[in-house]
């Protein structure tokens, strides 16, 4: 089968060539690779670097990740589409093919990822923090909805329900109500499958697993080769990232069908739990124990600062929606 990988990008200059090293270095048996890459109106190198590669450019402009995946889908003609962030890139060379061989073993399977991502001792603190719990957000973490392993978890023990294992991947059913937030940072699917959800003009993994799930396909491949991901290089940049992503999950929340099953009462007990600091203090000390690092105790900052800006970026909503303008 033939894979075509949809990479978005603005001013991806530093991080990209990675990505696109490790994705060209990729064996597949079963087919050829294609990548494209969607600008989204970058002014560094990034261009000139995907055409370097031998990507194909596309150009998207809207300063709308959601926006440059559709683009790219739209122009998708294999069977196959792999959905990557320039902040990716895979660490083991046969993970394409496992999960191309593992979409042909089960058809019934909406789509292929990694179970947990890569840990690299010389990433900056906050970007091992991430690694570490399976999550570039705390508050995923206590909704239950991470879609990624801890490193102190040796098999799935999330919500799911397991039916099969085997020493290169697992394969997990979901429901509405326990799909987890899959579909991003690596998740190879059938370029028809995802066709068939609503992906235009914006094409937001949620919506687009639910939406497949609801349609039966409520299998997915969870491989244990992990996927690298560069998201932040500070705990600013990890904050900032998160406010941004708040603000746009608001400012589009009228397209959105993917919900969290939050009602006022759980929101308040996730937020005494995450300010109050014990919880998250005993839950880094147990990661720390399983897989000693010091980036696990930024889990209890983190956790502190968290749900306080989700609350402020709330109420602006709420109260003047005007102000959700979004820059990036």
């Amino acid at each position: 089968m033939d894979v075509t990988a949809v990479i978005p990008a603005y001013n991806e200059e530093q991080r990209l060539p990675k990505c696109l090293s490790s994705l060209y270095r990729q064996r597949l048996s079963y087919g050829d690779l294609r990548v494209i890459v969607v600008d989204d109106g970058s002014t560094d190198r990034t261009v000139h670097i995907a055409r370097s590669y031998g990507a194909q450019v596309l150009y998207n402009g809207t300063h709308d990740i959601e926006i440059g995946k559709s683009i790219g889908l739209a122009h998708v003609e294999t069977e196959l589409v792999l959905f990557l962030d320039a902040d990716n890139w895979q660490p083991d060379r046969t993970w394409l093919e496992t999960a191309v061989q593992a979409l042909i073993t089960h058809p019934q399977a909406a789509g292929a990822q990694s179970c947990r991502f890569a840990y690299v001792p010389s990433d900056p603190p906050a970007n091992r923090y991430c690694s570490l719990i399976g999550a570039a957000d705390p508050v995923a973490y206590y909704l239950g909805k991470r879609d990624r392993l801890m490193h102190s978890e040796a098999r799935w023990s999330l919500p799911g329900l397991v039916v099969e294992a085997n020493n290169q991947y697992c394969v997990i059913q979901f429901d509405e109500h326990s799909l987890p937030t899959v579909g991003s940072q690596g998740f190879l699917t059938r370029t028809s499958l995802i066709r068939s959800t609503n992906w235009q003009p914006r094409l937001y993994h949620l919506e687009s697993n639910l939406a497949l799930v609801r349609a039966g396909y409520c299998q997915y491949i969870m491989l244990w080769s992990p996927v690298g991901h560069d998201h932040c290089r500070s705990s600013l940049e990890l904050l900032r990232k998160l406010d941004r992503n708040a603000r746009l999950f608001l400012q589009h929340s009228h397209e959105r069908t993917y919900r969290y099953d939050l009602s006022l009462l759980r929101a308040a007990s996730i937020m005494l739990i995450m300010t109050t600091g014990i919880r998250p203090a005993y839950d880094a000390l147990r990661g720390f124990l399983h897989k000693p690092d010091v980036a696990w105790f930024l889990h209890v900052p983190y956790c502190l600062a968290v749900p306080w800006m989700y609350a402020i970026r709330t109420i602006l909503h709420i109260s003047d929606p005007r102000k959700l303008k979004v820059t990036i």
